[in-house]
């Protein structure tokens, strides 16, 4: 199914859970790795306040019927959550990214993204993409991410003309939540 792109925006917390309930082997490994999705995304679409879009943390272009068309006209995969976006840019890297989650992990910038660069995940010059994602590694160093119990994420759509929020709670909670209520 191709559909016009929605756009979607995420915080640093946010994006540092969906990353760990995605796979991601460490905190350290989760903040390399969103360092480099907020390089790609203009911050999870906070700095330009579009939003980057479907939930695509590493603007993976379309391979299959899952296509958003951007407003520019290239497609990349549309994804239903920040979660299932998360998981997807994480079997990404453990596929294709050769070396890049063991330096994620160790928190190893540069050789993260010189292992991206390797993989053919972007063809912009290597030392302004390590320069941009150092920067945004500095800038979520401290940040803590959500507990996985209020996990919350947003889409705004245009539906006939007016503004819907679609908010969904993660999986899951309402269960762990009656099971401390009643054990």
């Amino acid at each position: 199914m191709t559909a016009k792109a929605v756009p979607t925006v995420a915080t640093a917390p946010q994006v540092l859970r969906a990353l760990l309930d995605a796979g991601a082997p460490s905190l350290t490994a989760a903040r390399v790795i969103a360092a480099q999705t907020a390089l790609e995304t203009a911050g999870w679409g906070t700095v330009n306040g579009q939003g980057f879009y479907d939930w695509n943390l590493g603007n993976i272009k379309a391979t299959d019927a899952n296509a958003a068309i951007l407003p520019d006209g290239g497609s990349y995969e549309a994804y239903p959550s920040l979660l299932s976006g998360a998981q997807a840019l994480i079997h990404w890297i453990a596929v294709h990214g050769g070396s890049a989650m063991a330096a994620a992990d160790s928190g190893d910038v540069t050789g993260f993204v010189t292992a991206l660069k390797n993989a053919g995940y972007f063809e912009a010059p290597l030392a302004s993409y390590v320069s941009g994602t150092e920067s945004w590694y500095r800038r979520i160093a401290g940040v803590t991410p959500s507990p996985p119990w209020i996990q919350i994420g947003a889409t705004v759509a245009i539906v006939g003309g007016s503004a819907a929020a679609i908010v969904a709670i993660r999986k899951g909670w309402f269960d762990s939540l009656i099971d401390r209520m009643w054990p």
